[in-house]
């Protein structure tokens, strides 16, 4: 077998900005400090090393000639294994090669399952990543695919196998744990062949015209059989800004009403937002997507990934923008550069606008304020999945961070009997049939941000306030130390106790023990002597109910909803799955951020939030999942005198703030 590529050169793989430490940054902006310049993180997969590693180098400062930039190791040599490289195209190339003649050998049975028969158009193979409970191995499942174009992770196969790909030798791949149809496993496709000719198992007639008749099910066109609702010829309303927008853009440094803030990406890990400030004080110095991890489970082997980081696959990689979709056609798109597969490319990536929120901020009577907010929204398409992260600044000084899931599913072969009678349940312990041979995986996404809060500077502390239940004679007693009065008609009674915590710490929200987590400035204090803060609101369902998956291990924030910790520049990530997911029983990888129950009393804290919902998907998922949304929001709490908005027009009175304009739209 001729494999063209080689995996022995050296080549790079991801590069993005190297995180200048923090004190620096602010000493530049806010002291007017030397510029402190610009550096480039640069990952090299160096296979022409014996053995073979992963490097990761400081490149810069990047406003100089080339020949004036220096480089500095990041890692030791070999601190890093090549077998726990992320994806890369390139490897994926030369596994699809390596993997045609096994698919040519089980050509047979897969005709004799599709009456459209057998070719590399129709059929190919579909690599998953798995753990690998070995370093000096690398291994991901292949299933069978059906080209269904867009929905091809809707038409998997019942055949399937490991390939086992480590270092940079072709010649010692090989395959392991083949599967039809569950029948297995096999440790090579010749045994499993053997058994097929033999009678021990048949193939499973797929039926006429499948692959034709599938794709046809999946397309996202108008179903034409159907007839079009009532006035859907009609086209729905839609915003305008009536003289012009009310941001302002200066490369990508975004003004609106008071909020102040710098927009970036990272092409592992996603968008972020910097230098956040509201009515010129510092907010937060950083907001930012981390991770997206997913664990499946499916009842047959043709199936997809069981474990999945979306960062292992370029989180940053997004998808152009729909207009009047994604964003209003008015909305203001940001370009950013990505490095992917050895080339530069700049790609149109965020949208900017303000939104009518089309409700009321406050109202009494006859007077009230719109909810206006500036939106920046980013579209990401991972493969299958399509995820739209965004974050909404509102005209209090509250911040909604906000992910939304849609895409198509990655389904599973329904390997049951395909013929169903009248009241059967189509459900098992592991998902819904969906359609013909189809099954919805029950499956989590879990999202990981950072949270840099700055309150009034950057020694901040967490307060949190414990809502309780009890006897109002013992409150007034034990806190306020007098007897209850005889006005406090009711004794038994909710109150509110408050601590300040001295050692990072994680939550998980709990409807029946309901707390308030606030980041307060203990030095500082509001007209009313209150400690002045920002509280964190996540809304999320969901809780991790696994006790003792492997993937606990690298995967930490799996297990709270909120944690708390000191903030270094040491520990810039809250993950390293790009190391983690083929290798999760390895020595962990330096750099990420970790629970190490140090101070965090008037120190620079970092928040990790992790908002989970769980799936089991439904026949409304077919065939294209509506989205499903979850977010958390930053909110002040008692950072102000009084609520903030009372320095814009609103409906005072009965008459409009603004003068009403006329909406001229160029048709």
């Amino acid at each position: 077998m001729t494999i063209l590529e080689s995996l022995s050169d050296d080549r790079i793989s991801h590069i993005y900005l190297y995180p200048t430490p923090k004190d620096v940054v602010l000493h530049y902006l806010d002291n007017n400090g030397t510029f402190p310049g610009r550096y480039a993180k640069v990952h090299v997969n160096r296979g022409s090393r014996t053995p073979p590693d992963v490097m990761e180098y400081k490149v810069g400062p990047l406003n100089v000639s080339f020949n004036d930039m220096s480089v500095t190791k990041l890692r030791q040599d070999g601190e890093i294994a090549y077998n726990r490289r992320p994806y890369e195209t390139f490897e994926s190339n030369i596994l699809y090669n390596f993997m045609l003649p096994f698919l040519k050998n089980v050509s047979t049975l897969i005709e004799d399952s599709l009456d459209e028969g057998y070719s590399e158009h129709n059929v190919f193979p579909s690599f998953a990543f798995q753990p690998c409970w070995t370093i000096s191995d690398r291994i991901s499942n292949v299933v069978v695919v059906l080209n269904l174009e867009d929905a091809r992770t809707l038409g998997l196969l019942p055949v399937s196998c490991v390939v086992h790909h480590p270092g940079t030798d072709t010649s010692l791949w090989y395959t392991s744990d083949w599967y039809y149809n569950s029948h297995g496993p096999y440790s090579d496709v010749e045994d499993m062949l053997s058994d097929y000719q033999s009678g021990s198992f048949s193939a499973i007639k797929l039926g006429t015209n499948y692959i034709h008749d599938k794709t046809r099910e999946f397309e996202l066109v108008r179903n034409e059989s159907l007839p079009p609702r009532f006035q859907s010829d009609i086209p729905p309303p839609k915003t305008y800004e009536p003289r012009g927008p009310r941001y302002s853009i200066t490369g990508h440094r975004v003004k609106w009403m008071g909020w102040d803030m710098e927009i970036t990406s990272d092409p592992i890990r996603g968008p972020a937002i910097f230098d956040i400030h509201f009515l010129r004080e510092r907010i937060a110095y950083e907001i930012s997507l981390q991770d997206i991890t997913l664990l499946y489970s499916a009842q047959s082997n043709g199936h997809g990934p069981i474990v999945l980081s979306d960062t292992f696959y370029h989180v940053g990689t997004y998808n152009n923008p729909i207009r009047n979709v994604d964003c209003p056609a008015r909305s203001y798109v940001m370009n950013t550069t990505l490095f992917l597969v050895g080339t530069v490319m700049s790609e149109e990536a965020l949208c900017i606008f303000e939104a009518d929120g089309q409700t009321p901020l406050w109202r009494h009577g006859d007077k009230g304020l719109t909810d206006h907010y500036l939106v920046i929204r980013a579209a990401l398409n991972l493969g299958n999945y399509d995820y739209i992260v965004e974050w909404n600044f509102h005209l209090d000084g509250s911040i909604r961070t906000l992910l939304t899931a849609s895409g198509y599913l990655y389904g599973a072969f329904w390997k049951n009997k395909d013929t169903m009678t009248s009241g059967e349940d189509s459900f098992s312990p592991f998902g819904y049939r969906l359609g013909k041979y189809l099954q919805g995986p029950i499956h989590d996404h879990t999202y990981t941000f950072k949270v840099d809060l700055d309150v009034l500077g950057s020694k901040n502390s967490l307060e949190t306030m414990t809502w309780k239940a009890g006897s109002s004679n013992e409150v007034f007693q034990n806190y306020l130390n007098i007897s209850r009065p005889l006005y406090f008609l009711f004794n038994d009674t909710r109150y509110v106790t408050s601590e300040i915590l001295d050692t990072e710490t994680s939550f998980i929200t709990d409807p029946k023990n309901p707390k308030f987590w606030t980041v307060v400035n203990e030095e500082k204090r509001n007209k009313w002597g209150s400690k002045r803060g920002y509280r964190i609101i996540p809304q999320t369902m969901f809780a991790e109910i696994l006790h003792d998956h492997v993937m606990l291990k690298p995967w930490d924030q799996l297990k709270f909803h909120v944690a708390i910790c000191q903030r270094k520049d040491s520990e810039p990530y809250a993950t390293n799955s790009i190391y983690d997911v083929t290798h999760p029983d390895a020595q962990p990888i330096s750099g990420f951020i970790k629970l190490d129950n140090e101070n965090i009393r008037k120190e620079d804290l970092v928040i990790l939030i992790s908002n989970k919902f769980y799936h089991l998907p439904t026949t409304e998922d077919v065939p294209i999942t509506i989205a499903a949304k979850t977010s958390f929001t930053l909110k002040p709490f008692n950072y102000f005198d009084r609520t903030p908005t009372f320095d814009l027009n609103a409906r005072y009175s009965a008459t409009d703030p603004y003068s009403s304009v006329p909406c001229y739209e160029n048709l």
